[in-house]
């Protein structure tokens, strides 16, 4: 998929994310696989760095890209650290701790309200093979009744052109993206 920036004179930007999640994930476990078998000072040290392969591989797409707005994007988020607003970080963590919390405590209470039920009403593997079903069920009503939340992809490969002030000329009509259309400095 090339953006409109090819369009203006600009090298085309080609996403490929078959190729980087391929990379990302060869050069992660390059160095896990050895871990395994590694003493453990050293093991800890290779996991670090399959830990930080995803991060290098998508460095090196953006380098060599030949994409303006990408390697511009890069430079604003490398250095645009001072932009951050530290209190919205700690509310996120504190938020996604409690939504953590939360999701435990319906699991526990889902699997105590199943495990009491299946004590009282003598449920058998075809009960339980009845109960996955229905819960399937659900689950797939919701993702096909809400499509264009789990499936759209009119995003991909625009993302910058919108928050760099060509979402007009891309053709986005989002509320979001036109909000992130100004220019950064």
């Amino acid at each position: 998929m090339e953006t409109k920036s090819a369009a203006r004179g600009a090298a085309p930007y080609r996403y490929r994310p078959v190729l980087f999640f391929a990379l990302a994930y060869l050069f992660t476990w390059i160095f896990w696989v050895p871990a395994i078998f590694a003493p453990e000072n050293l093991g800890a040290a290779l996991m670090l760095v399959g830990l930080l392969a995803p991060a290098v591989v998508s460095t090196v797409f953006v380098l060599v890209s030949k994409s303006e707005l990408l390697k511009k994007d890069l430079k604003i988020k490398l250095i645009g650290l001072y932009k951050v607003k530290w209190r919205n970080v700690l509310l996120a963590v504190v938020q996604f701790a409690g939504i953590v919390v939360c999701s435990i405590l319906a699991c526990m209470i889902y699997h105590l309200f199943v495990n009491f039920l299946q004590e009282k009403i003598a449920m058998t593997p075809e009960t339980k093979c009845v109960e996955t079903i229905v819960v399937t069920a659900v689950a797939a009503i919701i993702v096909l009744t809400n499509k264009d939340m789990f499936f759209e992809t009119r995003h991909v490969g625009r993302l910058l052109e919108a928050r760099y002030g060509e979402a007009a000329e891309a053709g986005f009509s989002s509320p979001v993206l036109a909000e992130g259309a100004g220019e950064v400095v």
